[in-house]
């Protein structure tokens, strides 16, 4: 593969992503090692990877996302050769992949919001997760969560006209902020947790709907039967998870955040 002849656009992109097989790999080499033009197209395009995360002020990035950034562009550009003639270094791609780092940046790589709370609620489903206050009392909670000094205040209701009663309550953790965590259980046995924080809904992934509801945003997730609704209030993000019909846990985020604006 001399003279005219060049690397596929595949085996270009594989050679850049250390993704060939041995075989392969061999045969590559060599070619590479005799043509400048696909060696510096496959240097051109780890470079690309490269200025893309210092463009986004981070000094190291994990692997991970660094295949993140190269499949990206090896899409981009497979989409773009569909269009237009072929050219790899778009700067579209390149605003793609400056958002995908961002999101690393800010903390896209972390255990995202939704899993954490989602594992909180298996924890206490399973007993796992203790509380550290067990009682029915709105008053004697808030009176609980006042006394661990939390930097918002932490408004405390009694769910049981909507068929859940309080349970207690412990000061916990979502991802890296402080938590006030709140349970409610129903008459059958299941779980509902309500769990208040600093945060934004801008923190959270892409949910599966969003509704609004009295000036109020609410984000809704479901995984492997559990629901999780958030929304905000004033700096704290509030969620709800629990079992069941997502229109039931919809319901009861509507209520409470009725309740809370009162």
């Amino acid at each position: 593969m001399t003279g005219d002849t060049h690397l596929s656009d595949g085996d270009l992109q594989d050679a850049a992503g250390h993704r060939l097989s041995a075989e392969r790999a061999g045969v590559v080499e060599r070619h590479l090692e005799a043509c400048r033009r696909c060696r510096d197209l496959v240097a051109t395009h780890r470079g690309t990877v490269s200025r893309i995360v210092r463009a986004a002020g981070v000094s190291s990035a994990p692997a991970s996302l660094r295949a993140s950034i190269a499949s990206a562009l090896d899409a981009e550009d497979a989409s773009m050769r569909r269009r237009r003639p072929r050219g790899w270094l778009l700067a579209a791609a390149a605003a793609t992949l400056l958002a995908a780092a961002g999101w690393w940046l800010l903390g896209g790589t972390r255990e995202p919001l939704t899993r954490s709370v989602a594992a909180d609620y298996r924890a206490l489903e399973s007993n796992e997760l203790e509380l550290a206050l067990r009682s029915a009392d709105a008053q004697e909670v808030e009176r609980f969560f006042s006394g661990r000094r939390l930097d918002f205040e932490t408004r405390v209701f009694d769910l049981g006209m909507m068929g859940y009663g309080l349970a207690g309550a412990r000061a916990h953790r979502v991802g890296d902020e402080p938590s006030a965590l709140i349970a409610y259980r129903a008459r059958d046995g299941s779980w509902l947790l309500c769990e208040m924080f600093r945060g934004r809904l801008s923190s959270l992934p892409p949910a599966r709907g969003r509704l609004s509801k009295g000036g109020t945003e609410f984000r809704l997730y479901e995984s492997q039967g559990l629901t999780l609704v958030f929304w905000p209030e004033g700096e704290v993000l509030c969620v709800l998870a629990g079992r069941g019909p997502s229109n039931a846990i919809l319901e009861l985020a509507f209520a409470k955040a009725r309740l809370a604006s009162g």
